[in-house]
Formats: C-alpha cells, sequence, structure tokens
C-alpha cells in the first residue's frame, strides 16, 4: 500500500537577522550623537583656553565653586580637611582643578600652594574649549 507524501511545510521561524543589524545601527548612531556629560549636579562656569588638552590619566577632581566651596570627587571639605582627603594618594597622581570663573582667586592660590606642601606637583586648570 503507498501511502500519500505529506507536503514539506517550511519552518515558521521569523528570521530576525536583518532587524538586529538596525538595531544595533542605531545604537551606534545615538551612542555616536550623544552628548555626555561629567559635570553632573554642578554649574561651574569654566573659562575657555584654546590651548588646553585633554588628561588622559586617572586624576583626582577638586571643584571650587563660585561660592568658593571647595569639593574633592563629589565629597564636600574644606582647605584644612584637603590634606586628610588626599591622604592615600600617591603624589604622581595628577589632579584636575576645575574652579568656576567667579571663584575667588586666593583660594585657587591657596589650594595650588596647600597641593604643592602635600607633593602634588602635577596640578592641571579645568576649562573649556571655546565655541565657534
Amino acid at each position: 500500500m503507498k501511502f500519500p507524501r505529506r507536503p514539506q511545510t517550511r519552518s515558521k521561524v521569523l528570521d530576525l537577522t536583518a532587524l538586529m543589524d538596525v538595531m544595533f545601527i542605531l545604537l551606534i548612531f545615538f551612542m555616536l550623537n550623544s552628548q555626555w556629560d561629567d559635570n553632573v549636579g554642578l554649574s561651574l562656569e569654566l573659562p575657555q583656553a584654546t590651548q588646553a588638552k585633554p588628561l588622559v590619566d586617572q586624576h583626582v577632581e577638586i571643584v571650587l565653586d563660585e561660592l568658593d566651596q571647595l569639593t574633592i570627587d563629589g565629597l564636600s571639605v574644606n582647605l584644612g580637611e584637603l590634606e586628610f582627603q588626599l591622604e592615600g594618594e600617591p603624589r604622581h597622581r595628577p589632579i584636575l582643578l576645575r574652579a568656576d570663573r567667579d571663584a575667588s582667586y586666593g583660594k585657587a592660590v591657596s589650594i595650588f600652594d596647600h597641593l604643592e606642601k602635600l607633593g602634588f606637583h602635577r596640578v592641571a586648570l579645568g576649562t573649556t574649549p571655546p565655541r565657534l
């Protein structure tokens, strides 16, 4: 006895390769066109500089706002506590001082002087690139 052959049916699995390609292209597009703001929570008016270079090493960030309040890596301190906060840091690690444009010049100089006394010789000033 001969049985009739069943017609072969195609598998009903969706091919998502093209969709994944489009999703990765969109992801790359949005990642490249988004802006990353590393000053979250701070509104500093940094001075502009045309000769500024990016600091690529791991660094300690000291922020001096317009009210002359000092912040080290997000922790509010005063000038006397600066030595205690930087106690465990290696002396060759760069320090980035981001002082607001309206901050006291004398306070910034006293921070530089205090860092020099502590043995930190690689101190950089934070600036913004000029707007074209």
